[in-house]
């Protein structure tokens, strides 16, 4: 973006709009506050905007000094660095960019990659999406918020050249078994799941799984409470404890056709 011009305005703030595929989820309000209350003219900066084909103003940059602003003086000019012709993957980039001092939260991150047409992010939509899912930052059914994770599941399935997708087999497995319940979108949920189908790739009967999990009981609230205090007698990692559990209740009464024990305990 370096080599993009732009033109310096002052701009009512009142003017300014906001899309949301291209800035975070929300505005955090005790920021905004605190700018208001400590405002000084001098010291305003400079908001970045992108000037759209509709001549609609869209912030990519400055929305928490832009509403601080507007709560003073919704006529306030606010010195402006005004962009044109940018599309909304180069607007969805350069707030990337803009904001790597004051990171946005994963999902923020999560959203503007969608935005910006990144692959990993694309992929991630379309196979949580056809299975029922949504990345979202309010916790509810269907929800995930474990967006790291999800990532991190992209990165072994092409580690170990998962077929089918790592990360569609693990939500296949979860939706079967425990339906949209959001218990089942948590991190360790996932990755433990994820690694335990990596681990054992054709060995594992994914239907049988999916059975043996359904009828566990207590779903994946009981499986994360037994896989958290799993982990704290050994001092491991939860998520390694999820996995020890999976398998345990995968081979339970398979009689030797199961697969072998879970060993990575820590």
């Amino acid at each position: 973006m370096s080599e993009t011009t732009y033109t310096v305005e002052k701009i009512p703030v009142k003017l300014l709009e906001v899309d949301p595929r291209v800035q975070r989820d929300q505005l955090k309000m005790k920021k905004v506050m605190e700018i208001e209350k400590n405002f000084n003219d001098d010291a305003a900066g400079v908001l970045y905007i992108s000037r759209r084909k509709d001549s609609g103003l869209y912030i990519i940059d400055g929305w928490h000094r832009k509403e601080a602003m507007f709560r003073k003086n919704p006529d306030y000019e606010a010195t402006c660095h005004v962009f044109e012709g940018l599309t909304l993957a180069q607007e969805a980039l350069m707030f990337l960019d803009l904001n790597y001092a004051d990171k946005p939260t994963q999902l923020d991150k999560y959203k503007v990659r969608l935005a910006a047409e990144d692959a990993e992010s694309m992929l991630i939509e379309q196979i949580t999406t056809s299975r029922g899912w949504k990345v979202h930052p309010v916790p509810a059914p269907s929800h995930i918020q474990a967006v790291s994770a999800l990532y991190r599941i992209l990165l072994l399935s092409e580690k170990v050249h998962a077929e089918p997708h790592l990360l569609d087999a693990t939500l296949l497995v979860i939706t079967r078994a425990w339906g949209n319940d959001q218990h089942g979108s948590q991190a360790v949920i996932l990755e433990g799941i994820a690694a335990v189908i990596a681990e054992y790739g054709d060995k594992l009967n994914l239907g049988v799984l999916v059975e043996k999990l359904r009828d566990r009981g207590g779903g994946p609230r009981e499986l994360h409470t037994n896989a958290t205090a799993l982990a704290a007698t050994r001092n491991g990692r939860v998520v390694n404890a999820v996995s020890e559990l999976v398998v345990a209740t995968y081979n339970r009464s398979l009689r030797g056709r199961g697969v072998t024990p879970w060993r990575k305990q820590t």
